[in-house]
């Protein structure tokens, strides 16, 4: 527990560097529930979660705009609620290399500074400019420091 703490408070430090040196006003700005306007967050690094339709398009929309770098994280390793054309699709996108998946990854903890990614007891920590939720988040805590 005590390695993850410091994990965290390194990415506290790691964001803290990166807002001031793009001169971002918040490291953080918000968490949205769906995807509204996909231009708002171009150029930006984006994790999208969520294993459904929705999820897996609005992460491959992103992922189509220049300098814009996606994850998706889904606890569903198959993203059996996905189509098959759509999982055909999510394939090339992740060839061309702007996209990137965590499967079976579920939100741990949201935090200004990082989100945190849990699969089997494996905690990943994710620094992103945003965050787009697709799927309810179960109780997970959130941070205000």
């Amino acid at each position: 527990m005590q390695l993850l703490r410091r994990f965290v408070e390194g990415c506290r430090q790691w964001r803290a560097a990166r807002a001031s040196r793009y001169d971002l006003a918040s490291p953080f700005e918000r968490v949205a529930h769906g995807l509204r306007d996909s231009s708002a967050y171009r150029g930006r690094s984006v994790l999208v979660v969520g294993d459904n339709e929705a999820a897996v398009t609005a992460a491959m929309r992103l992922a189509a705009y220049p300098r814009t770098w996606v994850t998706l994280a889904h606890g569903d390793r198959t993203l059996s609620g996905v189509s098959a054309a759509t999982q055909a699709r999510l394939e090339r996108a992740l060839r061309h290399g702007d996209l990137r998946r965590l499967p079976g990854y579920r939100v741990r903890e949201l935090s200004p500074q990082c989100v945190l990614l849990e699969n089997d007891g494996d905690v990943l920590a994710s620094i992103q400019d945003a965050v787009i939720v697709f799927d309810p988040l179960p109780a997970v805590p959130r941070t205000t420091d």
